[in-house]
Formats: C-alpha cells, structure tokens, sequence
C-alpha cells in the first residue's frame, strides 16, 4: 500500500495553536486541574524566574485542555505565569480525551544534556561537560555554588548558551579534568571548574604545569604546594563527602595560589565550606 500521498488530519473538535497565556488566563485554565500529581514548587520557581528575566521560550509540550475543560498538561508553567504576573506565549492543545495524559507536564523528563545534545550534536560528551558550566556560570554571576535555591537559578537555557560559546575551553577542562581525577582522584568536575578559573588568569599552560606537578609528583620537594594537594588526595580517597565537588574546587584554588605565589605548604587545610571565604584566583 502506498501511503506517500497520505495527510493525517487533525479531528474538528482539536485545535493546536500558540496562545499569549496572561496572568489572568491562566488562573482560568488552572480551575480545571485536577488529579495531576503534585504541583513542586522548586519547578514553578524555576520557571517564574525564567519568565521574570525574559528567558522564557515557547516548549514543545503543549499546554493540553480536554474537550471537558480538564488541564491535562501545564500546570507548573500556568503557575508559574501567575507567579511572575507576566504574559507569555505557549503551545495550547485543546479538545482531546480526557484520558489522553495520565499524568501532568511530561516535558519535566526533558533535561539540560538532552538540550546540549540537541545544540551541540553528539561528538561532545555533555554529561560531563554540564555540570562543569552549571558552576562557572555561577561563579561569573556570583551566585553562592552551596545555596541549592540560588544554583537553581542558572536555567537550562543558560548552560546551552554557555557551552556554545565556550565549547573549546570546556572540552580542555573536562578531558584536564578527567585525566587529573583518574591519576590522583579529586572529582573531574572540581578540576574542571578549577582548571577554567585559573586558565581565565594564567593561561592554560600555567595550569596544565600545576596539575602535572600533582598527577606525576616528579621532582617535588616537601613544601612544594603540588605535593601538598598530591598526599591530601591520596588521603580524600573513598571519603567524599556529597559537597566534596565545592570544596575541592576551593583548595585546588587555595593550593593553585600558593604555587603561584613560591609560598611553602607541607599540609592542605580542609576548606570551610563557606561561600564569604571562598578563594579567588590570584592575579
């Protein structure tokens, strides 16, 4: 049977279109939620802030209406809407079957490595190069990286950009990353950030040396801050905390900075964990 010629039509009663969604629309739309499961806060932020700073984009997931007026699909976005008090255009899909979701806002499975994915293409290994630029875009916005509600601020949108613009240094971060955490451990996206932090003042030279000192230990002395940071690896091993990835980029920096300034250092001092004393790069 040949089907090249075949048009799938949409039924009468079905209408697809892009709507401007107001404050006031969506609450209406919202009146028909019902039996969705529960509506997550830390989303609806997420999304409030995004239309707040005009990030918003339309998404392929339709806002979906039954024909009985049931939201079947969207409730985080339509709060969100209200939340931010701001227009914004999206996808509506109206006149299905109540029957036709289960469940609400499938588009949440959606996340930023299939983003890059989509933006990059497949020769980049985006499952660790996202994490790496989730944290430089914070640090470049000064966002405290050890306030989980402040990180949720960097969008999915954000890291895209990001990557696309710095697609060469991130690939020389993670694969210095991964080299630097399989010789001597450290989590390859502590070294990561760190390598980018450093390289953005010194070069990437200067800080392929540093971390060499540390992976190879060839020619080190005691006091050498390289051998330092190389025995307190060899201690961390095994016993990393769930926030050891924030505080390994602070005393890869703190120790980065004694190297650079010929300051002796026979031991490395465990990092506080605190935003107001976190370590900048030295000029």
């Amino acid at each position: 049977m040949n089907n090249k010629n075949t048009k799938y039509t949409i039924p009468e009663e079905i209408s697809v279109a892009v709507e401007v969604i107001t404050p006031s629309v969506a609450k209406q739309m919202l009146e028909g939620n019902s039996d969705n499961r529960k509506l997550r806060k830390f989303r609806v932020n997420q999304y409030a802030d995004a239309i707040k700073r005009g990030m918003w984009d339309i998404q392929n997931a339709a806002i979906t209406i039954s024909k009985t007026g049931k939201l079947l699909n969207g409730q985080h976005r339509l709060t969100a809407i209200v939340e931010a008090n701001t227009p914004v255009q999206c996808l509506v899909l109206r006149g299905v079957d109540d029957s036709t979701y289960s469940s609400i806002d499938s588009g949440l499975s959606r996340n930023v490595n299939d983003a890059l994915l989509q933006a990059v293409g497949g020769g980049v290994n985006v499952s660790h190069i996202s994490p790496i630029a989730k944290m430089l875009i914070a640090f470049d916005c000064g966002i405290n990286i050890f306030d989980t509600n402040a990180m949720a601020l960097v969008q999915r949108q954000d890291i895209v950009d990001y990557v696309q613009k710095n697609s060469e240094l991130l690939e020389w971060a993670k694969n210095i990353g991964a080299k630097a955490d399989g010789a001597v451990g450290g989590i390859r996206t502590a070294w990561g950030v760190f390598a980018v932090l450093a390289a953005m003042k010194h070069g990437k030279d200067r800080v392929e040396e540093f971390i060499n000192l540390v992976v190879n230990g060839v020619g080190l002395k005691p006091g050498d801050a390289p051998l330092a940071l190389r025995n307190w690896l060899s201690r961390q091993r095994g016993q990393l905390a769930r926030t050891a990835t924030k505080t390994n980029i602070a005393v890869f920096v703190g120790n980065f900075n004694k190297w650079m300034t010929h300051e002796k250092i026979s031991v490395v001092r465990p990092f506080g964990g605190s935003w107001e004393n976190f370590p900048e790069v030295v000029d």
